[in-house]
């Protein structure tokens, strides 16, 4: 068990759950949103930082999405207009669709806003594939959203190599490390071909 800020952290198998949580705006658009996507989905990047108590900001949230063919998808473009959210790429339902199929990202957000939006793809590159196939369950209280495993989440922040990625990174490791699988992340890390000098500087030694 880890504490992190008023939160504890449990791991369970695939399941990690925290303790202590309080939603924040950002959270609650995120739990009615993926309310609305019918098959599997992985939450990625730095909204999972701030799930585990990062405090930043982000402007959109990333979303791998399984979506099988143009009769899921249009139930889910109907469930969207439905609860009044709107896609930032114009055209119909078969059109978006199309852009979806072809590794487009589409752009979700509720009408009359714009941030936050929803960045929602197909998992079609090795690592999102990692990310559907390994997803965690995170539970707080009676809500659970399936996110990228944590180790993978790490390596993929140094892979992108920003500050902000950089030290979403640094806090999922000293926040978490605990709970990681020392060799599944050097393995990840190997895989995405990250210099060992960025790996030193932002997670120091990890055979330490």
């Amino acid at each position: 068990m880890v504490r992190v800020y008023s939160m504890e952290i449990k791991v369970k198998g695939n399941e990690i759950i925290l303790d202590g949580k309080v939603l924040n705006d950002l959270d609650k658009e995120v739990i009615d949103f993926v309310r609305m996507l019918r098959g599997k989905y992985v939450i990625i990047s730095g909204y999972i930082a701030i799930l585990f108590g990062r405090p930043r900001t982000t402007e959109d949230v990333d979303i791998f999405a399984e979506i099988k063919n143009f009769g899921e998808f249009d139930k889910f473009y109907k469930t969207l207009v439905k609860n009044r959210y709107y896609c930032m790429s114009n055209g119909s339902a078969e059109e978006l669709y199309e852009q979806f199929e072809e590794g487009l990202p589409l752009r979700i957000a509720r009408e009359g806003t714009v941030f936050p939006n929803f960045e929602v793809k197909r998992p079609a590159s090795d690592t999102a594939k990692i990310a559907m196939e390994r997803r965690k369950k995170l539970i707080f209280g009676t809500t659970s959203l399936f996110i990228s495993p944590i180790d993978l989440q790490i390596a993929y922040k140094l892979y992108l190599g920003s500050d902000k990625d950089f030290e979403d990174a640094r806090f999922l490791y000293m926040n978490l490390g605990a709970h990681l699988d020392r060799k599944e992340l050097k393995e990840l890390i190997a895989k995405l071909k990250i210099n060992n000098k960025i790996v030193k500087k932002v997670l120091g030694n990890l055979n330490a």
